[in-house]
């Protein structure tokens, strides 16, 4: 007689499922529910799970399931031809740096519907070095269309020798949020008038060919044909390219006679300095106009996680490169073995099919 070989498991030697701990993951790092919510609705349903055999399940998938995994995402997110990255501040209580003082989570997003990846890249500085590591893999710098905003350290980045193959992309919705504060703030008519002419008669129509060019898109695939990125490299030469031609001969007109330092005037200076990246999406099909993908995920981040991730401690020794090949069936050991928890670490699926990540820090 033979025994069949047990199937293979998350956790051996316990009763987790995966799907059990897919629902525990998503509800605390994706809904922001603590654990002790989650064992008293569990509790509700007659099932005695405490929030401590919790913890100690998300710690252990932490330490040694999800480290490969994110090595995996990381070098897959590189190897496509468009990235979007982002940066939004939070704030740190466990850190070197005063309490008041911003702490950064990175934003990487890359890949088609249906695999899409998106990455957190917890860091206590926003500096040069940290972006080059984390848009650096296994075969070497990344080599596409990177879409981010006007942050100068992605200029520096560029510049590096081994980045000569990125192109960056700039984003049309952060110059568009200029016009919208000018539009606000901006206290004499005239001023706010000029303002609303750049969001709905030359911003406006330039968005507008991208929904119309998303919409024809979305419409031929449903219909099981493709669309070819040529098409939109048309549509855009055709209908975008004049209105940015306007946009452009519109701010160099109006450049020497508004002040510099009014919410209109860093609106102009703004779009005149980032210039060359919010047109390259004219030149490079594959890359959209603006940075959205990953502009509404960053922003709900710290909404979402609340206070959680104030405990995020700043300092960890000992980290493992991100840019390391791991082994498929193998977690490294030894003074570089990431200790990670789900308290940094988490994986889930989205309504929208994408496969996020979110690494916040490792445990110490």
């Amino acid at each position: 007689m033979k025994i069949a070989p047990l199937p293979v498991h998350l956790l051996p030697k316990s009763m987790a499922s995966a799907s059990l701990l897919a629902h525990i993951t998503t509800a605390k790092y994706v809904d922001g529910l603590p654990l002790t919510r989650q064992s008293r609705q569990f509790e509700r349903l007659n099932v005695n799970l405490g929030p401590g055999t919790m913890a100690l399940w998300m710690n252990t998938i932490g330490d040694e399931k999800l480290p490969p995994l994110m090595a995996l995402m990381h070098e897959s997110l590189l190897a496509e031809p468009v990235v979007h990255c982002d940066e939004t501040p939070v704030q740190v209580l466990k850190s070197e740096k005063a309490v008041t003082s911003d702490h950064y989570m990175i934003v990487r997003a890359a890949g088609p519907p249906g695999r899409r990846i998106v990455l957190y890249h917890y860091a206590p500085k926003r500096n040069v070095d940290t972006l080059k590591q984390i848009l650096t893999g296994p075969d070497g710098a990344y080599a596409g269309a990177l879409v981010c905003d006007g942050l100068e350290l992605y200029d520096y980045v560029a510049e590096d020798p081994n980045f000569a193959q990125m192109v960056l992309c700039g984003c049309l919705t952060h110059c568009r949020r200029y016009y919208d504060k000018a539009a606000k703030v901006t206290e004499s008519p005239s001023g706010q008038q000029l303002a609303r002419v750049a969001i709905k008669e030359l911003l406006g129509k330039v968005f507008l060919v991208e929904r119309q060019i998303e919409e024809q898109r979305d419409a031929r695939e449903r219909r099981g044909e493709c669309w070819d990125l040529s098409e939109t490299l048309r549509i855009r030469q055709e209908r975008s390219a004049p209105i940015m031609v306007a946009f452009k001969a519109w701010v160099d007109e109006l450049v020497p006679s508004v002040p510099p330092k009014s919410a209109l005037g860093k609106a102009l200076s703004y779009t005149l300095s980032q210039w060359d990246k919010i047109t390259r999406f004219l030149k490079h099909p594959e890359a959209p106009a603006h940075n959205n993908r990953v502009e509404m995920t960053s922003g709900r981040l710290p909404s979402v996680g609340g206070r959680g991730f104030s405990s995020i401690p700043s300092s960890v020794p000992g980290r493992v490169p991100i840019s390391t090949r791991w082994p498929s069936r193998a977690v490294p050991t030894g003074s570089t073995h990431w200790r990670t928890s789900l308290t940094s670490t988490s994986i889930c699926r989205s309504p929208r099919r994408s496969l996020i990540l979110k690494r916040y820090c490792p445990r110490t």
